[in-house]
């Protein structure tokens, strides 16, 4: 118990018994001394303290398949092959109750800056440099150039507020998040954990307030470039944890080729595989709750009936099994084929095939009308969001 059998140091993370805690671990573990050199337990019990205290789940880590998996604090993303040492992860596995692996060894290690001075040439672009050009300098010898933006930066930075308890602060976060779908703005909420991302998403389904979450957990981070791209349409609503190197960019309106793509799979996958997808690795699906319908045209709706009537007919002349993942990817190569020879060639090679039913042309060529249309759709809603502003 806290207080009465040992004291908390959140500074230094570190775990002190008192002499009433010494006492009662020594009659627990039958042991007549904790530091005994042939039978050490002290470093156990304050390991199993600081997991107790300090590591939280799903702030610190989450459990995946049996394995306590470390969340990268600053990325919020999950670090699989990482391992807190000194059987600090080791406490954590006895605490949430997994098999304790082997403690990890330290065979050699070497920091960031001396790993870099190893190379003969050093460059890079990073949207945060200029406010480290002075160690850039010092530990590199390398000067920071500033790129100007290729328009005028819009962005109006509000003040700072301060709230006197947490509640108080997602309350007024809901509040906004709420003003801000009823006028139809995008919003992108930034956390700094899967705790306070999933805490948000449950008060915003209070108010039954469509929205999609992104964090660690994998129902999310298998589906992330997709919910990261669709961002910025008009009532879209993200709750993500910290964005460091997502990579996909957040484009006012929407991301056409993300919205073909998802189109395609929502019309072809149930006809060329009946598997259920496993939310493991492919994510939960996306929420379109709120948002815009996009309007295909007579072509479009046809070419895609077209590509799932394909897609059943193979699917049953077949006598294997679609696995969902087959499935998905005999997709993902007809859009890259579309991507890459363009929608005219597309019609040509479709004329000329002789085949009866060629699946791939018929998807890829699918995709190719439908994504024209996207462009249309999210370069007017695009517009559209640029002119609700509300300072």
């Amino acid at each position: 118990m806290e207080g009465a059998h040992y004291t908390v140091e959140l500074k230094g993370n570190n775990i002190d018994l008192t002499e009433d805690g010494v006492t009662y671990a020594e009659m627990i573990l039958g042991t007549n001394d904790l530091w005994d050199e042939n039978d050490p337990w002290a470093r156990f019990v304050t390991n199993a303290l600081k997991a107790k205290e300090f590591y939280r789940r799903d702030v610190q880590y989450i459990v995946r398949n049996g394995k306590a998996l470390i969340i990268n604090e600053l990325t919020g993303r999950v670090e699989p092959k990482r391992r807190w040492s000194d059987g600090i992860h080791q406490a954590v596995e006895a605490k949430e109750g997994l098999k304790i692996q082997a403690d990890s060894v330290i065979v050699a290690q070497i920091t960031y800056q001396s790993l870099f001075k190893l190379y003969p040439k050093l460059s890079g672009m990073t949207g945060t440099a200029k406010t480290e050009e002075k160690e850039f300098l010092k530990m590199f010898k390398m000067p920071v150039i500033e790129v100007p933006t290729n328009l005028p930066n819009i962005r109006v930075d509000l003040p700072i507020q301060a709230f006197a308890t947490l509640r108080g602060k997602w309350q007024y976060v809901r509040e906004e998040v709420e003003s801000m779908f009823q006028l139809g703005r995008p919003v992108l909420v930034g956390t700094t954990s899967v705790e306070s991302s999933e805490y948000l998403s449950d008060l915003l389904k209070s108010r039954n307030i469509p929205h999609n979450v992104l964090n660690a957990r994998p129902k999310y981070a298998a589906r992330e470039a997709e919910i990261i791209a669709q961002a910025g349409r008009k009532h879209a609503i993200t709750i993500s944890t910290n964005m460091a190197g997502r990579g996909t960019d957040i484009i006012l309106g929407g991301n056409p080729k993300m919205l073909a793509k998802e189109i395609v799979e929502d019309n072809v996958l149930p006809f060329l595989s009946h598997d259920t997808p496993d939310v493991e690795t492919e994510g939960e699906s996306t929420s379109h709750k709120g948002l815009s319908k996009i309007k295909l045209g007579p072509s479009s709706l046809a070419l895609l009936a077209k590509a799932a009537i394909m897609a059943k007919y193979v699917h049953k002349s077949e006598s294997n099994e679609w696995s969902f993942q087959k499935a998905k990817s005999t997709i993902m190569e007809s859009i890259e084929m579309s991507n890459t020879i363009g929608l005219e060639k597309l019609q040509e090679c479709v004329a000329e095939v002789t085949e009866m039913y060629p699946l791939c042309d018929a998807i890829a060529l699918a995709y190719a009308t439908v994504l024209k249309d996207c462009e249309i759709h999210c370069f007017d809603e695009g517009a559209e969001v640029k002119t609700l502003v509300t300072w």
